[in-house]
């Protein structure tokens, strides 16, 4: 922002006494701007038209009590304005109130209400103050709406559509009022500390909680600031905090991984029991390192049931009875499960006697011989030291003497993987990416030398 282009103008917000709008107030007052706001609590006014003439030198500032949803009082408050401060020359639609809850459970007045607040009350000031702006030969129109009004959040059943109505009036009203010099601007705040946040939280369902868990918690000023300098630089949509942008880049390039992560978050809120408040991974991994050392410390034997008499009397047994290590070493054996009864569809080796075994060492394959090394491990030990004494000079010679060059290379190499070509993958994701060239573009100029990575980044997907 290179000049400043709210000094000496009249900017009309509701719902500027306290919060988002206030914080707004104040720093349109800074920069030598005349402001009236209207809000329902006749004490806040009084309070914050104090602190907003505080902060500007040479400004007026007008405070009127009305609900957004009387038109006609709003009617009267409104062209008061008008004559006061000689024109309107901006409108900041800032009034908005949240119930959440599942919903089921959420009382229709509580759905009337939030639609005549967040919806009904934008509009009637809206439609009240264009009129004033196209008179003034143009301005400004901001609305200031949600992130739950662009993505779907658990619990915001009412509050939620609301929003997404704005979104929707923006673009109309960007169309309608483009020739007449007016701008729209729609503003998306964070969770932010104000007093409508600090009474909306504890009415949060638990699914609600895990999603919005590990978000920034931002302090109105900055939000306020941040959306002051998005209107004096003709932003359309104004995003304020880095969970709102990522969130809103998210939506436009790949909404689905929105859809992955509240599936997480909701699969794993309902796994705590009732009434119990949502812990993250990361917060519970100290408690069960806390509970893995408790459970090493020694503790006294609980009293010994049935299964525990057994035990223990099987162990006593076992450390008087000392077996003697070549039965424990047959007993071992017996144990390990053959080969053959892991693979069913496996024929079972011929017995012995019907076939020498000079025959079967010469025709078997090497995968064979191993198949059948349980089998012989039942005969004597002499018996098997005798057949192998026999068999060793056939193994040898095979061992000694490896297959003609020529043949090993005509033999087919069985399941080679061919070769990955990781440059032809990476250009094919990276032409699968080119719809986000126009979106890299802006990124690079905030971060230099992103655009030369991108193709290496390409790359290590591929490999």
């Amino acid at each position: 922002m290179i000049l400043n282009p709210f000094k000496g103008k009249n900017i009309l917000i509701t719902g500027g006494s306290k919060g988002i709008g206030l914080e707004m107030a104040k720093e349109l007052a800074r920069l030598k701007a005349n402001v009236a706001i209207i809000a329902r609590d006749k004490a806040t006014l009084d309070e914050a038209q104090r602190a907003i003439e505080e902060s500007g030198e040479m400004v007026r500032c007008l405070a009127y009590a009305c609900d957004v949803t009387d038109i006609a009082t709003l009617t009267d408050y409104i062209n008061i304005v008008r004559y006061e401060l000689g024109s309107i020359d901006g409108v900041i639609a800032n009034s908005g109130y949240c119930h959440p809850g599942n919903f089921h459970e959420i009382d229709i007045a509580d759905f009337d209400r939030q639609i005549d607040v967040n919806l009904k009350g934008v509009i009637y000031t809206l439609r009240l103050a264009v009129p004033h702006l196209r008179e003034a030969g143009g301005g400004f129109i901001a609305i200031t709406s949600s992130p739950a009004g662009n993505a779907g959040i658990f619990g915001f059943g009412a509050y939620g559509p609301t929003k997404a109505a704005l979104n929707n009036l923006s673009h109309v009203l960007r169309q309608e009022y483009k020739a007449d010099n007016i701008r729209v601007h729609l503003l998306l705040p964070p969770d932010t500390d104000t007093p409508g946040y600090q009474l909306e939280v504890p009415l949060y369902p638990k699914e609600t909680k895990a999603i919005l868990d590990g978000g920034a918690l931002l302090k109105p000023e900055p939000v306020a600031k941040k959306f002051i300098t998005g209107i004096a630089n003709g932003k359309k949509r104004i995003g304020a905090g880095f969970s709102t942008t990522l969130l809103l880049i998210l939506l436009r390039y790949a909404p689905f991984t929105w859809d992955l992560y509240t599936r997480s978050r909701i699969r794993k809120a309902r796994k705590l029991p009732a009434g119990d408040t949502f812990i993250d991974e990361s917060d519970a991994q100290p408690a069960e390192e806390a509970s893995g050392d408790e459970e090493s410390t020694p503790t006294p034997a609980p009293e010994a049931t049935e299964e525990s008499t057994d035990t223990v009397d099987t162990t006593s047994e076992e450390e008087t009875q000392q077996p003697d290590p070549a039965e424990s070493e047959e007993s071992a054996q017996d144990d390990v499960p053959e080969e053959d009864d892991f693979i069913a569809a496996e024929p079972e080796p011929e017995p012995e006697d019907e076939t020498p075994t000079e025959e079967v060492i010469e025709v078997a394959a090497p995968e064979q011989a191993e198949e059948e090394a349980p089998e012989d491990s039942e005969t004597a030990p002499s018996e098997q030291n005798d057949e192998t004494e026999q068999n060793d000079p056939p193994e040898s010679v095979t061992e000694e003497e490896p297959l003609p060059p020529e043949e090993q290379e005509e033999e087919p190499v069985p399941d080679a993987p061919e070769p990955l070509n990781t440059e032809l993958v990476a250009s094919t994701i990276y032409m699968q990416f080119e719809d986000l060239r126009p979106f890299l573009d802006r990124i690079t100029k905030f971060a230099v030398g992103l655009d030369a990575a991108i193709p290496s980044l390409f790359t290590g997907i591929a490999e």
